[in-house]
Formats: C-alpha cells, structure tokens, sequence
C-alpha cells in the first residue's frame, strides 16, 4: 500500500463492524489515519457502542471519528428505514456483513427471501441503492461486497454453482429457496454469494459513476463464522482447511478490503465488476481475479437476471 499515509477516503459505512474482519478493518483504517469519520454498521445499538469504545480505548480516536447505522441486514423494510437515517454524504462502502446463517437460514421475511440471501446480499442491495438514489454515496466512491471462496466453490466442502437458466423468475428461486430440494445452509450459502458476485457485475455497468468490485477476505480465524455449524463444517475447518491453504488472521482479511480502497494490491489490478479472492485451490494468499477460474462470474446476461430476480423482492426503486 504505497503511499497510504499521504491519503484520507473521508467516510467509510462499514457493516459487520463489531467483530472479526468488520472490526480488524476498522481499527487498520484509524490506525493509519485513513479515514476521516466511520459508520458503524451492527445488528443494535448496544453493539455499536461497545465497538466504538473499544475502538477509541485501542485507537486513541476521538468519539466524533464514528457514526451508526443499525440494522438486521436480514430484514429489508428495517433496512431500507435505518439507511434513510444516514445524513451524511458516504466515500466510500464496505459490505462487510454476512456469513452462513445456519439455524433460520432457510427462513423467508417479509420479502419473500431466504435469511441467508438477505442478510448476505438483498440487504446490502438496499442500503447500497437507496443511498444512491438519495445521492448520499459520492460519485467516484469505491464499495467492495464481502465475498468468499465459496461462491465459487471449495473442494471439500461447498458446490461450484452452476445456473442452467438465466431468467430473473428462475434465479429468483435460488433467492427464496425454493431451487433447492432440501434446504442446506452450505450450498444456500455458496449461491448467495455466487449470486453476490454476479449482482456487483450488473451495478458496475448500470452506475459506471462508481467502482464497484465483489472482495473476499479469505479464510479467516477469530470470528463466528463456524462455531453454529454442524460437526462436518468444525472438522472441515479445524482438519481440512490446512491442507488447502489454513487461515490467516483478520487484520490480512482486512488489508484486502483496505487494498482495494486504497488502489493498490501487488497481485491484482483491480476493475470495476470483478469478483477478487485467493487463487485456485487456495483459500488464502495473492488475490486473482476469480472470472479466470468460474466463466459464469464474466456472463452479463446471467449478472442481469440476478439483478433483475433481486428486483423482484423488493423495489429499490420505489422505496
């Protein structure tokens, strides 16, 4: 990260911010007085306010550096009203929020989608379009979505997604769950954030004004992604993730997101649209552009009918 100490992105909304990568980018952010404000984007209040104390007793920042924004990201109508809350003009997004959803995944709200794509992906898609319609988001910004190795599949553990058709109504049922036979929370997993990825594709030619690209933080320990999981995904994590890759910790998860914002990653050369993570086979390491490794991440007309399935959830532009 040439030059990073000569640079300030202004203010950063970040979701998941309370713990693991949200947090670790955070804290590298003020550490290295990058930011000039943070929204901390939690599930409560009471979780942004420990953030923020924590923030300032480890950071030595002051209370007027954070903002909040709470919200169920699971929750679209409790979304969309808590963005409307923000005030202040955004430089830039991360889309931090998410994971597997393992005991109500398969649950529909009041949209008619899955917890797990909603808290993944629809719920970000909210937040993210109504701050662009309010003109809260400043053009030029930069917003990465959280992905994961798994929207492309891992071996061992999650499915490479695979579309047979490309329709909003047939897509559309991989968001409310009904494209799956029997509900199973690591494959509904790896479709919401194939789903994600290909979602970023169509806003980065839709609002060419931003740059829009779709990072994974890699396989991180110290944080909460496992610990509901079945017996299967502990042993997986604990066993097999050694042999492709192990973990790293969250502050290297966060320097992707910080790359990014940052323009400068000596692996890749980043474009808007692109959906980065680590390499084929791996689930750490250099980043690569992940359209090299799954066709399906480059098929326009595949990324225009999970936009438009999406659309079908909600009216982003109505609300």
């Amino acid at each position: 990260m040439k030059g990073e100490m000569d640079k300030n992105l202004g203010v950063i909304l970040i979701t998941g911010a309370n713990a693991g990568i949200g947090f670790a980018t955070c804290k590298l952010l003020l550490e290295k007085k990058l930011a000039n404000k943070i929204i901390i984007g939690c599930r409560s209040q009471d979780k942004v306010k420990n953030t923020i104390e924590q923030l300032i007793q480890i950071t030595q920042s002051s209370q007027e550096r954070f903002g909040s924004f709470v919200a169920n990201l699971a929750d679209i109508q409790e979304t969309l009203i808590a963005a409307e809350t923000i005030s202040e003009p955004i430089d830039h997004f991360i889309m931090n929020a998410g994971g597997a959803v393992f005991k109500v995944g398969e649950y529909l709200n009041a949209n008619g989608a899955t917890q797990q794509f909603s808290a993944n992906v629809l719920g970000h898609a909210a937040v993210l379009e109504l701050l662009i319609k309010r003109n809260k988001l400043k053009k030029g910004a930069r917003v990465a979505y959280g992905g994961s190795e798994g929207g492309r599949g891992i071996k061992y553990l999650s499915p490479i997604p695979e579309f047979t058709k490309k329709d909003p109504e047939s897509l559309a049922k991989y968001i409310d769950g009904t494209a799956f036979k029997k509900w199973d929370y690591v494959r509904g997993y790896a479709y919401a954030k194939s789903m994600g990825a290909l979602y970023v594709g169509a806003l980065a030619r839709k609002y060419p004004d931003y740059f829009f690209v779709t990072i994974s933080p890699g396989a991180t320990y110290g944080t909460n992604a496992v610990k509901d999981g079945n017996v299967f995904l502990r042993f997986f994590m604990k066993y097999l993730v050694p042999k492709i890759g192990g973990l790293h910790s969250p502050e290297v998860g966060a320097l992707r997101y910080l790359d990014f914002l940052l323009g400068d990653n000596a692996s890749v050369e980043f474009k808007s649209g692109r959906f980065y993570a680590s390499e084929n086979g791996s689930l750490t390491g250099n980043l690569s552009d992940q359209g090299n490794i799954l066709n399906i991440f480059n098929d326009t007309i595949l990324q225009d009918g999970v936009y438009n399935a999406m659309h079908r959830f909600i009216d982003f532009e109505k609300e």
